[in-house]
């Protein structure tokens, strides 16, 4: 994936009072990535945060297997990254349907 791709992706709509160093950390996460032992949180948060932002769980899945591949050291299997953001996106949907 292009860094300009991830750089975009990695700008979130961020809710008013939110911290700029927390924005900091979410981009230092998607442009540095991470190595084994914190492969599997990352890939959780991030997949949050992709999901609470609107991104569309379809299209948050590719970029969660692209990321992974760029930038997990090394990179987790894809049915890892599948169920990671399969389990997230239900969660997600669910509370964007108790919402409405």
């Amino acid at each position: 994936m292009p860094d300009s791709l991830i750089a975009a992706l990695a700008e979130p709509r961020i809710k008013p009072g939110l911290p700029s160093e927390r924005l900091h950390t979410w981009r230092a996460l998607v442009r540095n990535g991470v190595s084994e032992g914190r492969r599997n949180d990352s890939v959780t948060q991030l997949t949050g945060l992709l999901l609470r932002r609107g991104l569309d769980p379809l299209l948050t899945l590719e970029f969660m297997l692209a990321w992974n591949l760029a930038r997990c050291q090394p990179p987790l299997a894809a049915s890892e990254i599948e169920a990671v953001v399969n389990s997230i996106a239900g969660r997600e949907m669910a509370r964007r349907r108790h919402d409405r």
